[in-house]
Order: C-alpha cells, then structure tokens, then sequence
C-alpha cells in the first residue's frame, strides 16, 4: 500500500525521433513565415506599385505571370471560356472567382496550396529517410515560388497535387490518387494525364511494363498533332505569345508549327522544346 508503479522512461529512439520532428517543425513554421513575409513584401513593393503589363520594348518580362491577368479577366464568370480555345484556363479562373472581392486574394489563396505542398513534402521526406530540411527551404525560399505566389495561375496548386500524388504513389495509397488526378487535370490536363499515366504503369505487371510504355508513348507521339491542335490543349496562351513577339530566332515557333502539323515530329520536336525552356 502506498507505492506506485514505476513506469519505465521511453526508448531512447522514441526522444530522438521526437526531437527529430519537433526540429522539423519548427523549420517548417519559420520557413512558411518566411515564404509569407517575402511574398506580401513583393505583392505591395512591386504589384500594388505597377500595373504589372510586360516592358514596351520586351527587354524584360513582368513583375507577375502574364497569364495571371488574363485568368483575372474572367473571374466572375469562370465558365465563358469554353469553347474559346483557352489552354488550361478553368482552374485558375475558378481560384480567381472564389476569392473576388478578397484583398491579396491571390497571395492567400498560393499561400494555403504551398503550405498543403509543404505538409506533403515533409510527409514524403519521412518516408524516404530525409532528415534534412533543405527540401523545406528550396521550396518556400525559391524566387521563383515568390514569383509564382502573385496571381490566380496553376504552377502552385499543380506542384502540391503533384507532391501529394508522389508520396501516396510511394506510399501505396492508391485510394487518394484519382481525386489527386482529376484535381490537378483541373489546373494542368497535362499533368493529370501523366499521372494518371504513372499510375497506370506502376500497378501494371513488371514483364508488361516496358511494352506499355513503349506503346503508350507511340501513340501518344501519333495523335499528338492533333493534341496541340485540339481547343482542349492548344490556343491562346500569353506568355507563350510573350515569347514568340520577343525579339529571337522564333525557333520555339516553328518547332510548335512541326508538332502541330507533322505526324511523329514530337520524337525530335519534344526533347527540343525542353532544351529551350532551360536556355
């Protein structure tokens, strides 16, 4: 009578798994606050202070997306550009229609799907044996993700689908990953197709896959003239128009031209393109 039962300390794996986590919490809380303090100091030094419309002669670019103001154009009626030949227009411009009306809507709105790409991110660096919290820093500390941060677009909301998608891809938590696909096609169709693509091979037999892929992306490369051509793909994009009215070689137009309109040329016209986009 009178005694109590001793309770033995905790493993000591157990505290150092905690220190662990609370560690990369406190540096994900830091570098979210941080993301937040840069993209409102960029909204109201250089949004708010500009008309954000692209240099008269096209020696530099704008201080926001170019799509973004056309997404904005039509945000309180979302739905008036089907059929107009848009090219992934319906998720940014039902973000915009959400948050109207809502000062610094559009930092807000990239701010939750970055966090929600953080929470995904820390998820998968778990699974994969990641304790460094670099991952964390290059993307809420990217210039780019301050960039991207101004205006209704799909760059944020497309990035955090596609981290969720490969850490329940990894995870074999399939159940989350069609609504993850038909989310993200509603930003980027492109990128719910190559998803939805992975998903497909990685649940197919090992002795079958190669043959998929391979036929797969032949008829992909087969129809892919009428892929760009298509209202669903193609049509008006600004800062693809940016770039052909910039002053150059207008090479990126006539390798979109070929993938347009000659069958197969997506085999050379593809790796092409991805050439450029780095240069």
């Amino acid at each position: 009578f009178g005694t109590r039962a001793v309770v033995p300390p905790p493993p000591l794996y157990l505290g150092k798994l905690s220190m662990r986590i609370n560690r990369l919490l406190a540096y994900h809380l830091l570098f979210f606050a941080a993301y937040i303090a840069l993209s409102f100091a960029y909204h109201f030094l250089l949004i708010e202070s500009s008309d954000g419309c692209l240099s008269s002669n096209k020696t530099f670019s704008s201080v926001m997306l170019p799509d973004a103001q056309m997404y904005t154009m039509f945000q309180d009626n979302p739905l008036v550009l089907i059929g107009m030949d848009v090219k992934n227009y319906l998720g940014p411009s039902l973000l915009a229609y959400a948050m109207r009306g809502i000062s610094c809507g559009d930092v807000l709105i990239n701010a939750f799907f970055l966090l929600l790409a953080g929470i995904w991110l820390v998820k998968l660096t778990r699974l994969l044996g990641i304790t460094s919290v670099v991952p964390l820093a290059v993307l809420y500390l990217n210039p780019e993700t301050i960039y991207y941060s101004e205006g209704f677009i799909k760059e944020i909301p497309t990035a955090a689908f596609f981290i969720g998608f490969t850490y329940c891809l990894l995870n074999r938590k399939y159940i989350y990953i069609l609504p993850l696909c038909l989310v993200a096609s509603v930003f980027r169709v492109q990128v719910g197709l190559m998803m939805a693509l992975i998903t497909l091979l990685q649940v197919v037999p090992a002795r079958v896959r190669v043959r998929a892929l391979c036929f797969l992306g032949f008829v992909l490369l087969a129809v892919l003239p009428t892929i760009y051509s298509s209202v669903t793909f193609g049509g008006l994009d600004v800062t693809s128009q940016y770039y052909l009215d910039a002053p150059g070689t207008g090479f990126g137009y006539l390798i979109q031209q070929g993938m347009e309109h000659a069958p197969f040329f997506g085999i050379v016209g593809l790796p092409l393109r991805v050439v450029i986009n780095f240069l």
